[in-house]
């Protein structure tokens, strides 16, 4: 018995500490972390660190073969649709599914830390007075944790990623290599870099006739076409796209759904990728075409319905030395030393998405939707907030992005 206790002290301080199996992979979008704060990152706070503590030993435990224990369920649209619009956030699961035994499993549950930690991570929006809708389902139980779904709020770009999804399923012939390459080009310019050159050039090419169709199928209202090219759109308006889009990409079985997949892999801006990895993006804008090389024009060269310029600044919230922003129990900003390194949630983590940003005069958002890959099951995840862009709404987004992902535990 000795000599078992001191096996799992020696676990359970590799976990808190990170070393050994628990040491997280190498960051792979920059030197700035954002995640679970260490003991050292907040200098000795007794509840963060009985928080660090709580969150690392559930990240030791393999969320993913539990889930596959569960009984199987395929989400569907009417599920989507006829989910709460609760703000406060929620614990779900669709359908009735039942096991061989004909057994339901029990509808999953926020722990207490779960929601502490959720809390905190939608401080940034309650206290600045932005608004924050979110959902993360395990596409494989129709298992996950939603809040405040209902909220409109500006897409921003966004929207590019299910009208391409519209555009390579309805309008590219399923063998790739057949397509036009200076359509696949727009495409790809569309999704990785949010270009909205390209963008504009398919939407003026394709018209909004088959998205229209396409939102229909997906249980959208089709109207939301209409609404410029940058549509105003709520999260689970959001969640029912994307849902779309992976049963294309999952079903599909044809080179062109493969093509879009990868895509969607490479986008050169993602908040989700952010969360999901524990750092936070350097800071980007939109592509734009060097000057002189004929492409400068705008989404819309009529001049109707154009969208004001996306930009993005440093998103690590950093002060240029180490330290990072971060929200105090009053609701005020504090300066802490960063931590360096963040617990693993996972590995071989993909991320297929298209994200949404802009500060702006009359719209502000930082949005980002997609399918994240962990340790071989998909989780369709989306995010909308509007709030301005900005290195600070940016890393927000990342913490609460991070924050789904490490509460899925709740969900077995």
């Amino acid at each position: 018995m000795a000599l078992i206790a001191i096996a799992l002290a020696v676990i359970f301080a590799m976990a808190l500490f990170h070393i050994g199996p628990f040491a997280s992979a190498a960051a792979k979008d920059g030197s700035k972390h954002v995640g679970v704060a260490s003991a050292n990152a907040v200098g000795g706070n007794a509840s963060y660190f009985a928080q660090n503590v709580a969150t690392q030993v559930s990240l030791a435990r393999p969320v993913e073969p539990e889930l596959a224990q569960l009984p199987a369920y395929t989400p569907t649209r009417d599920d989507l649709t006829n989910l709460a619009g609760q703000k406060a956030p929620f614990a779900f699961a669709l359908g009735n599914a039942t096991n061989d035994a004909g057994e339901q499993a029990a509808a999953p549950v926020l722990s207490d830390r779960s929601l502490v930690s959720l809390n905190n991570a939608l401080s940034y929006y309650d206290n600045n007075g932005y608004e924050a809708s979110y959902l993360i389902m395990d596409l494989g139980t129709g298992r996950g944790i939603a809040g405040n779904v209902d909220v409109p709020i500006y897409g921003a770009s966004s929207f590019k990623g299910p009208y391409c999804a519209y555009v390579v399923n309805k309008e590219f012939p399923n063998d790739i290599d057949r397509a036009s390459s200076s359509r696949l080009t727009q495409v790809e310019n569309t999704i990785v870099w949010s270009d909205n050159s390209s963008y504009g050039k398919l939407r003026r090419t394709y018209g909004n006739d088959g998205m229209e169709a396409w939102l229909a199928e997906a249980g959208v209202d089709t109207a939301l076409v209409n609404d410029t090219y940058f549509p105003t759109y709520t999260a689970r308006q959001s969640a029912l796209m994307w849902l779309k889009i992976y049963e294309y990409l999952t079903t599909a079985d044809t080179s062109a759904a493969q093509w879009l997949s990868d895509t969607f892999g490479k986008t050169e801006v993602s908040f989700l990728r952010n969360g999901a990895l524990g750092t936070t993006s350097a800071g980007h804008t939109d592509y734009l075409p060097e000057e002189g090389s004929g492409g400068e024009e705008g989404v819309e060269d009529d001049g109707s319905d154009e969208e004001g310029s996306e930009e993005s600044t440093a998103a690590d919230g950093s002060e240029g030395d180490g330290s990072v922003l971060t929200e105090d129990a009053e609701g005020g900003q504090t300066l802490i030393e960063e931590d360096k390194t963040v617990a693993s949630i996972g590995t071989n983590i993909t991320v297929r998405n298209k994200a949404g940003w802009i500060d702006g005069q009359d719209d502000d958002a930082v949005c980002d939707s997609g399918i994240v890959t962990i340790n071989g099951r998909d989780y369709l995840i989306t995010i909308m907030t509007n709030a301005p862009d900005s290195a600070a709404g940016e890393q927000a987004f990342a913490h609460l992005a991070r924050t789904l992902l490490e509460i899925r535990g709740d969900l077995v």
